[in-house]
């Protein structure tokens, strides 16, 4: 079919209406004198393409959307208003297109839309996220007449593939690489001569800082403005370059309207602004000008957004997969909030459904052991496993130092599709990889990021402790920064997961080996005959801690007679805090961080002397990670009167929830004074102490009965 350009809208309407008669044979195009008038045959699509075209405003614009639906062979319904529109979105699955003019489609219009279109989690961390179901394209322009050349462009480039992509890297995106089709320009060697020398591409994908006017090519841009005359009467929304004749970026301009793109994707902030949001007239967009030079897609955000390397490479490794530019787009949303900081905002301005690559051929050998899968002799843009739960906290791993990436896309099934792929073609590859909602560093990455926060508050007690400690804390404090890095990067760097591992590892190891030389520490102070108590050193010794809290602390478990409690909280690391269980009639009885639940010491508490005596420490994990220490147990001026705990520190591992009891064996001497004493047990545990106390008694002979409750009155305050 031949193109016929027309001069008047009611010109245009009729000869749509001729074509879908089938009695005219010439597709037309408004003629407007400042837009380039297209050339070349336009096709009708042979077999039927997925999807609907919907659309709402006037009868000038349903003609182009139903002479668009009739090229492509799609289902068309016109409504009256955007709420009948939105009304029918929701109903199937498929591609989506929508029509109106631009002014029409507000925020509002565009929200409800996607919301109809999309479904949601229930997670806390997106529960508020729109996860888009199905593909949905704006099929919209500036103006009508660009719009009918929008319908051409799509139609002449439906059947057509990408043999030339232009990448555009200005900042940190660099490093990505050419492959058989797509040449890169980046950093220095970008420049608006440059993209203006190379070879025209059917493909224009660019990563980089953008406004909706203007997007950056170091000291150069692609500018925005379009063919036509802009609006410069006072008021008006134009840029300096209206206003005063020159642009915001010292170097040359390059209109992108000059270029002539088929297809553009750019990763930049507020390209895309519908419904008359812009900062600036439409006469001043990347996006609108894109579709004069020739555009029938155009893929670029709405909002602001960060970018990162892993979202042009998902959204790249796609394309090249064969899958449409609307799907693809789709998939790249649903997986943003879970690949960096940004939220889902890329949108499709004229019609997502063409495919730029052919789909290659793609083979791997897969075997899937639980949350293992292992692909062998993989050929293949991308790769995928298929999880029949979604969870916010799901992370990739491979085993190796292969570069690879992923993305999780949740499914409206509460499942999930995780996609991996590379720079570039997987490509005689063996990977093993492990699906999983292990944090990055495992139990190891918080026990070192809880040790480096306890330093904060306890390091100058520490330190004194230890005498170790101060040269180690500069590298424990780079490893926590480091793992915290390292997490947010393995939400979709497999290599990311696998560093925090080994370094939190290697870390977590040295933390634990600190913390049996504070327990020996804490052990050797309290047998000797100066007075230690630990919440006395926080408040008075380090001076940094204050008591926040005075409160009822149930009954006792060792006496039954009630109990108070004191919250001692660092000033310093308010996170930080302590609770100090305080019987009327026992004393202190525990000293222990607030995330740690109550200790207990279990025995009988009457010694008979040179008779030893069992002992537990009962100890119980209260977070939701696995946590190790170390235990030990002695007795206050055990050096003086004769204690001796026979075991050594023990090593303490806890499960979440879990609670395991350190046995020790309590031995005296015949020498022993017939008195009471303070029995304590130590753990101390990502350099964090928790103490448990108890009263002991000692019996004059074997068979002398005592009555501990009555007598533990006279010795129920201790002042060290």
């Amino acid at each position: 079919m031949r193109i016929t350009m027309v001069d008047s809208t009611e010109e245009y309407t009729k000869a749509v209406a001729a074509v879908l008669r089938g009695t005219a044979t010439a597709v037309p195009v408004l003629h407007q004198s400042a837009l380039p008038s297209p050339e070349g045959v336009v096709r009708r699509a042979q077999e039927p393409a997925a999807g609907r075209v919907v659309g709402f405003g006037n009868e000038e614009w349903a003609a182009a959307a139903r002479l668009h639906a009739w090229l492509d062979r799609r289902g068309f319904e016109w409504f009256d208003g955007a709420d009948a529109l939105v009304a029918a979105a929701g109903a199937g699955r498929d591609p989506l297109t929508v029509c109106a003019p631009p002014e029409l489609l507000t925020r509002a219009v565009q929200d409800a839309i996607t919301a109809a279109t999309s479904f949601r989690l229930p997670h806390a961390e997106v529960a508020e996220v729109d996860f888009p179901a199905h593909a949905v394209s704006f099929l919209t322009a500036r103006t009508l007449p660009v719009l009918t050349r929008v319908v051409v462009a799509h139609a002449q480039y439906r059947d057509r593939r990408v043999e030339r992509a232009l990448g555009l890297f200005p900042e940190r995106m660099t490093g990505v690489g050419d492959d058989d089709a797509l040449t890169c320009l980046e950093g220095n060697a970008l420049s608006a001569a440059a993209v203006a020398a190379a070879d025209r591409p059917n493909l224009l994908m660019m990563w980089g800082h953008s406004r909706e006017d203007l997007f950056n090519l170091g000291s150069d841009c692609l500018c925005g403005k379009s063919f036509e005359s802009a609006d410069t009467r006072v008021g008006a929304l134009v840029p300096t370059c209206v206003t005063a004749g020159t642009c915001v970026k010292p170097g040359e301009a390059l209109p992108i309207n000059r270029i002539g793109v088929p297809t553009v994707v750019m990763g930049g902030c507020n390209v895309l602004r519908l419904g008359e949001t812009g900062l600036f007239a439409p006469e001043f967009s990347l996006a609108f000008s894109a579709q004069e030079g020739g555009s029938s897609a155009v893929v670029t955000a709405s909002g602001v957004v960060i970018g990162s390397l892993a979202e042009y490479l998902f959204l790249y490794r796609l394309l090249r997969g064969g899958l449409a530019v609307g799907e693809a787009v789709r998939l790249l949303n649903a997986a943003m909030p879970f690949l960096g900081p940004d939220s889902p905002s890329y949108q499709v301005l004229g019609e997502g459904d063409r495919v730029l690559f052919d789909p290659p051929p793609n083979r791997a050998e897969v075997r899937r052991v639980g949350d293992r899968v292992e692909f062998t002799d993989v050929s293949a843009e991308f790769l995928t496993v298929d999880l029949p739960r979604f969870d916010p906290a799901l992370r990739v791993r491979v085993d190796g130092r292969q570069e690879l990436y992923y993305a999780v896309v949740p499914r409206p099934d509460a499942g999930a599709t995780a996609y991996l792929f590379g720079t570039g073609r997987l490509d005689g590859v063996d990977l093993a990889v492990t699906v999983d909602t292990r944090p990055p560093g495992g139990a190891d990455a918080g026990a070192v990021v809880a040790a480096v926060t306890h330093l904060s508050a306890y390091g100058r007690l520490l330190r004194g402790y230890h005498a170790k400690l101060k040269s180690l804390e500069p590298e424990w404090r780079s490893t926590a920064t480091h793992l915290l890095r390292q997490g947010a990067k393995a939400r979709f760097d497999v290599r990311a997961g696998a560093d925090a591992d080994k370094r939190a590892a290697t870390t977590a190891e040295q933390i634990h080996n600190a913390d049996r030389v504070l327990c020996q520490h804490y052990l050797d102070r309290t047998a000797s005959a100066k007075a230690f108590t630990f919440h006395e050193q926080c408040l008075f010794e380090d001076g940094t801690f204050s008591v926040v809290r005075h409160g009822d602390g149930g009954a006792c478990p060792y006496c039954g007679d009630a109990m108070m409690s004191r919250l001692v909280r660092s000033d310093l690391v308010p996170e930080v805090r302590r609770e100090v269980g305080i019987c009327r009639t026992c004393g202190t009885i525990w000293d222990r961080p607030e995330t740690v639940p109550a200790p207990l010491l279990t025995l009988d508490p009457v010694l008979h002397p040179t008779e030893p005596t069992p002992v537990g420490l009962e100890l119980r994990n209260g977070l939701d990670r696995t946590m190790r220490g170390w235990a030990g147990l002695t007795v206050r001026r055990a050096k003086q009167f004769g204690y001796r705990v026979e075991q050594p520190p023990q090593r303490v591992v806890l499960e979440p929830g879990e609670a395991r009891t350190a046995l020790f064996t309590l031995a005296t001497t015949a020498e022993i004074p017939t008195d009471a004493e303070f029995l304590r047990g130590y753990w101390s545990s990502e350099l964090a102490l928790t103490v448990a106390q108890r009263t002991i008694w000692t019996a004059v002979r074997r068979d002398q009965v005592l009555r501990p409750v009555g007598d533990l009155r006279h010795f129920g305050d201790y002042h060290p």
